[in-house]
């Protein structure tokens, strides 16, 4: 079982978007996936999907059995494979339970969660793919998070803050682990990827960035935009909610195939699997 880490030096990035919408490809492709929202401070796959089960919090604390915590939304969505879902409690109160707890805590989590890898690996799960969703910034649960996993994507924002601190995040947390660090820009304007030299030029300029602060080896996958579709789309769903609606996103890879940011992220996944291994 390959098991990957989507992490970020600030929210808002767009990690559950592109975990996700990678879950869905890989298990439309006939893989068994399953997919953690590991983001304990802001928790956002329930607003594209709506759970059915407990939350992946009362696991982690040693109050609830995988079966509990785990949604199968293989055949909601029609899909040739398998799509587990584990979903993090986003009520105040259950963030601010993960604010205060201690380092014992912490590393019953990580126990926890690794003896859930197992329970994945086997019977009648048999996942080919863990996917973690993690918490921005630095935290245990970031440190949880690349300690489960093998390969560590990096999403990162074209600012300069973001650009700043997301290398001096990776060069703190890789220096003594022996993680794949791959980088992926997200949330690019899609005109300023419009040809292929512009496309090459910033690749170049982000790995340039980073190499100055990180001594591992840092792989750039590429760049996913964004244009006004993807805008209006969130805006609409959210005006909704607000209307008194339930919560719902867009998953692009299945609602909007043919959509800019389905056409990179599918484009790109056949490297991001070739460095998984």
């Amino acid at each position: 079982m390959k098991s990957i880490a989507f992490l970020s030096h600030k929210g808002g990035i767009g990690k559950t978007c592109l975990s996700l919408n990678t879950a869905v490809y890989l298990a439309l492709q006939g893989k068994n996936v399953c997919l953690v929202d590991h983001d304990f401070f802001g928790p956002s796959l329930s607003t594209f999907v709506k759970p059915n089960v407990d939350w992946i919090n009362e696991y982690i604390m040693g109050d609830k059995k995988p079966e509990d915590v785990l949604q199968d939304q293989s055949d909601a969505w029609n899909l040739p494979g398998k799509l587990i879902l584990g979903f993090a409690n986003p009520m105040a109160e259950a963030v601010q339970h993960i604010i205060r707890i201690d380092q014992k805590t912490s590393m019953r989590m990580l126990q926890n969660m690794l003896k859930l890898k197992k329970v994945l690996e086997a019977d009648p799960y048999n996942i080919d793919y863990f996917i973690l969703d993690s918490s921005p910034g630095t935290g245990f649960t970031t440190v949880n998070a690349m300690l489960i996993s093998t390969v560590n994507i990096f999403c990162v924002k074209v600012g300069n803050a973001d650009i700043n601190g997301t290398s001096e995040m990776i060069a703190g947390l890789t220096r003594h682990l022996e993680n794949k660090v791959l980088v992926l820009a997200n949330q690019v304007p899609a005109s300023s990827l419009d040809t292929d030299e512009k496309q090459r030029k910033l690749g170049e300029l982000i790995i340039k960035k980073f190499k100055e602060k990180i001594p591992n080896e840092t792989t750039y996958i590429g760049a996913i935009p964004t244009d006004i579709d993807m805008q209006l789309v969130e805006f609409e769903t959210a005006y909704e909610t607000l209307q008194g609606f339930p919560p719902k996103r867009i998953v692009h890879i299945l609602e909007k195939p043919e959509h800019i940011f389905s056409k990179a992220l599918i484009k790109y996944l056949p490297k991001i699997l070739e460095e998984i291994g």
